[in-house]
């Protein structure tokens, strides 16, 4: 005779993602589970990085603000299925990103910066892009994987590079 108990129920947690202002730049650094933010810029010009469905910023709830001018920011997600949201940010230099391997989404809305540059990394990402300004080069990079690239009301002084590899 055999007797059963029933386990607990689990469920699988986002990861958690280090958020640090170093040298007037932010720098956000995920880990290789999937992990959902969002960066805002508020109206009276501090930034927040906020943890969604779950995600963790510096291994708590509560969002990452900052209060001084940003000069540049740089974001890299690991290797989870990720998904940034980056919104109403201005910053004076560069805006950087790897989202990792992974099936990852990234949205941009409302930003301008001198210099953004975003690398994709081997997975089906989509990144859209609306209402964004450089003042210096966009790169836009897709690596492996079946890739979408969307771009309304963007422009840049400088040049847009997008490169799609086969996917």
């Amino acid at each position: 005779n055999h007797e059963y108990q029933q386990l607990e129920q689990r469920q699988l947690l986002a990861g958690n993602v280090t958020a640090t202002l170093q040298d007037g730049s932010l720098v956000i650094t995920g880990d290789n589970a999937a992990n959902q933010i969002l960066l805002s810029g508020t109206p009276n010009g501090q930034l927040q990085v906020t943890g969604l469905t779950g995600t963790t910023i510096n291994s708590g709830t509560s969002a990452f603000a900052v209060n001084v001018a940003v000069r540049n920011v740089t974001f890299q997600m690991g290797n989870g299925d990720d998904a940034v949201e980056i919104e109403n940010l201005v910053a004076r230099g560069f805006l950087t990103g790897d989202l990792g391997e992974g099936n990852d989404s990234l949205k941009v809305r409302d930003i301008n910066v001198q210099i953004l540059n975003v690398d994709g990394r081997a997975g089906n990402d989509v990144m859209q892009f609306h209402n964004t300004f450089s003042s210096g080069f966009i790169t836009l990079q897709g690596q492996e994987g079946d890739d979408t690239i969307s771009v309304t009301a963007m422009a840049t002084n400088r040049g847009l590079i997008a490169t799609l590899s086969d996917g």
